[in-house]
């Protein structure tokens, strides 16, 4: 079974991938954590394929 350890682990490494170098902390509970990049601007055709934003919920 996946760990929240893995599930940012791989949050990360997909922020990385995009070049994203910091982001902005939404939510951070025992069952939630939301986290977005500080700006998306949407313009351009290659900015739709960016990584806005990641949500991770604790399933029991």
């Amino acid at each position: 079974m996946p760990s929240a350890e893995q599930a940012i682990g791989k949050v990360i490494s997909t922020f990385k991938r995009a070049r994203i170098e910091y982001v902005i902390i939404e939510k951070n509970t025992e069952t939630e954590l939301f986290f977005r990049r500080p700006y998306y601007s949407h313009g351009g055709s290659a900015e739709g394929k960016k990584v806005g934003s990641a949500e991770i919920y604790k399933v029991e």
